[in-house]
């Protein structure tokens, strides 16, 4: 088991990283900002340069996508919505 904040894979390791809600889970936590803006960077410092983070959310994007928006992210930013 891995700590999200401190993920022991070298920089620039993935092509890509999937998130099949554990920011959603973060979320739900105390501090979860500053846990997610943690586990967000440590996603960032594993990709590759032009690597792609797809994060699946149960939550509108509204409630996820300024995580990536901040000025300290390179992230540059897509939503798909998938309908019900």
């Amino acid at each position: 088991m891995m700590d999200a904040q401190k993920l022991s894979y070298e920089s620039e390791s993935f092509d890509g990283v999937i998130d099949k809600c554990t920011i959603d889970g973060i979320m739900c936590s105390t501090d979860y900002l500053v846990t997610a803006h943690r586990v967000i960077m440590e996603i960032f410092r594993v990709l590759k340069v032009g690597g792609m983070y797809l994060m699946i959310s149960y939550s509108s994007s509204h409630n996820r996508k300024y995580l990536l928006e901040r000025r300290s992210m390179a992230f540059s930013v897509t939503e798909q919505t998938i309908q019900r």
